[in-house]
C-alpha cells in the first residue's frame, strides 16, 4: 500500500487497486482520474485528458470537469447533481471552496479548503486501511460562522461509471 504524489496528481494504491485524482490549476475540488486496477508504475495511470475522453456522450465531454469532480458542490456551472448543498442564513444556496493546504503520510491524504465568501471549512480525508485492502474517502465540514448553515445535501461523493463498465454493472450498494 502507498501513496503516490507528483505535482498536483494522487496515486492511492492498495494491495491490488488503486484509486487516482487530481487538483486542477485553479485550486478548485479535486477531479477523480482512475479507480480501478493497480499499475506498475505512475505513468500507467490515465492523466486528466484522458479521463475526460470516457465521457459517456459527446454532448457532455466539456463539462468533464464538472462530472468527475471528487466532490461535486452546488454551486456556480454544477448546478446538476452534487454531493454538498449548503444553504447559508442569507439565502444563498452554493458554497466555492478553494484549497489553502494538503497532508500527505504513509496512508493518508488530507485537503483543506476553505469557502471563499462564508467562513467555512472542508477537509477531504483519503485513507488506506486493513493493511491496503480498503481505500476509504470522506469529508468534514466546519462552520465557522456565527449564524447556523443549512446542509441540504452531505455526502461524501457521487460516482460517474466510467463508459467501459457502464454496460456490465448490474448491481450496486452502498
Amino acid at each position: 500500500m502507498s501513496i503516490i504524489q507528483s505535482d498536483r496528481h494522487f496515486v492511492l494504491e492498495s494491495a491490488d487497486s488503486a484509486y487516482c485524482f487530481t487538483i486542477p490549476e485553479d485550486g478548485g475540488l479535486p477531479v477523480n482520474i482512475y479507480w480501478g486496477a493497480k499499475g506498475i508504475a505512475l505513468q500507467d495511470y490515465p492523466d486528466a485528458e484522458q479521463r475526460q475522453k470516457q465521457c459517456y456522450s459527446p454532448a457532455l465531454k466539456e463539462r468533464a470537469r464538472t462530472l468527475f469532480n471528487e466532490l461535486p458542490v452546488f454551486y456556480g456551472e454544477n448546478m446538476f447533481e452534487s454531493a454538498l448543498k449548503i444553504t447559508f442564513p442569507n439565502g444563498v444556496r452554493g458554497a466555492d471552496f478553494v484549497l489553502e493546504s494538503q497532508s500527505v503520510s504513509d496512508n493518508e491524504i488530507r485537503l483543506f479548503y476553505r469557502e471563499k465568501y462564508e467562513n467555512i471549512n472542508l477537509t477531504l480525508v483519503y485513507k488506506i486501511f486493513c493493511e491496503g485492502r480498503i481505500i476509504s474517502r470522506s469529508i468534514e465540514i466546519v462552520n465557522n460562522t456565527n449564524a447556523p448553515v443549512k446542509l441540504e445535501k452531505f455526502a461524501s461523493a457521487t460516482w460517474q461509471i466510467p463508459e467501459q463498465y457502464a454496460k456490465r454493472l448490474t448491481n450496486m450498494h452502498g
